[in-house]
């Protein structure tokens, strides 16, 4: 891509330093009779496993911190004409829970080049929100959306752009393959874990009735090996090989995760 398209005092870049991959996102402002819109015009992405890398104590060992400055520093390339007000850079839970964060984050924003930002999980949920309802049409109609990622997972309701209720925890892709599937078999003792018990009632609780859709590339990804495994759940419902936690709150909710789109969110029916 040419140089002259990535500047320009309508740019703006997110990073995104998840507990899995770590990703770059370039767009342009555009301003018209719609209104204001943000048009991607280039992304990288990075597959680190930060989460991987945390021991039993929380620690972040140096594999994964080395896999994670040398993606910045390749992000910091491609940014290096921005001005720092144009970027946004965001840690999510591996950051938040890491003890050794503080110091590896000193060396992350020297090879990036901006300052990261470790934010909450509200604030997480939040952003993962704001960026599906602006791929879902405005129709006033009360909508959950389910963003799995490495180290958490986060469940919102809102209506068009604005959220009624947030909810993150602890418990990612990467996190439970490695504590539940460390060998990379499912089985079932393994996957029905009695902590997804306590988590599926709060999430029945909280978000029956709605209208659920999973907005990461993880959930289209487990959508997908769903289809393919036919992996049968204990509750008799559509077959899947999501993790015990996600699957019971799909159980609970009477849905099953299907893919409607190869490239967009993925709604749960």
């Amino acid at each position: 891509m040419n140089e002259a398209t990535l500047t320009g005092p309508k740019l703006l870049a997110a990073v995104d330093l998840g507990s899995n991959s770590f990703r770059l996102m370039i767009g342009r402002v555009l301003v018209d009779g719609a209104g204001t819109r943000i048009e991607p015009i280039d992304s990288l992405k990075r597959s680190v496993r930060l989460a991987a890398g945390l021991d039993d104590k929380n620690w972040l060992d140096a594999a994964s911190q080395a896999r994670a400055i040398e993606a910045l520093a390749r992000f910091g390339e491609r940014l290096r004409s921005f001005a720092p007000e144009a970027v946004r850079a965001v840690g999510t839970n591996t950051l938040r829970v890491a003890r050794n964060a503080e110091s590896f984050l000193a060396t992350a924003e020297s090879a990036l080049g901006f300052p990261i930002e470790v934010i909450s999980g509200h604030e997480e949920a939040r952003l993962i929100y704001l960026g599906a309802a602006h791929a879902l049409p405005a129709d006033g109609r009360s909508r959950l959306v389910v963003d799995i990622g490495g180290g958490s997972t986060e469940c919102i309701v809102g209506v068009d752009r604005e959220t009624s209720a947030l909810d993150s925890a602890g418990t990612g892709c990467v996190v439970l393959s490695q504590r539940y599937f460390p060998d990379g078999s499912i089985t079932r003792s393994a996957f029905w874990i009695p902590a997804s018990k306590s988590a599926c009632l709060r999430a029945d609780s909280k978000y029956r009735s709605r209208s659920p859709i999973s907005s990461s590339v993880t959930g289209r990804r487990y959508a997908r090996r769903a289809r393919d495994d036919r992996i049968s759940s204990a509750h008799g419902s559509s077959s899947t090989s999501l993790p015990g936690r996600h699957v019971k709150i799909c159980a609970r909710l009477g849905v099953s995760p299907r893919p409607v789109a190869s490239n967009g969110p993925v709604r749960l029916t």
